[in-house]
């Protein structure tokens, strides 16, 4: 469980710091809690009540996406994102 966290933490601070997320990524981020991704949610909506306009959202969560992943596609993402082959 430790190396699971470690190479979760270092693959969030990796894609960080090379800025591969976008602003509406939350989860597991500094000040991209689930209660700003929500407060975004009502702000939006609210907008477009009181403008009368239409919207649509959509709301993704990948929590259970990580079952389905294969490991040899994982391990090869892992590898080219720079983490060392004794940790892929």
């Amino acid at each position: 469980i430790y190396l699971k966290i470690k190479v979760g933490r270092q693959l969030l601070n990796q894609a960080e710091t090379n800025n591969m997320f976008d602003d509406d990524t939350h989860g597991g981020r500094k000040g991209k809690g689930t209660t700003d991704a929500l407060m975004t949610q009502i702000l939006t909506n609210d907008i477009a009540r009181t403008s009368k306009s239409a919207i649509a959202t959509i709301s993704l969560d990948a929590r259970k996406c990580f079952d389905r992943i294969h490991p040899n596609v994982a391990s090869l993402c892992l590898a080219r994102l720079g983490l060392p082959p004794n940790v892929v």
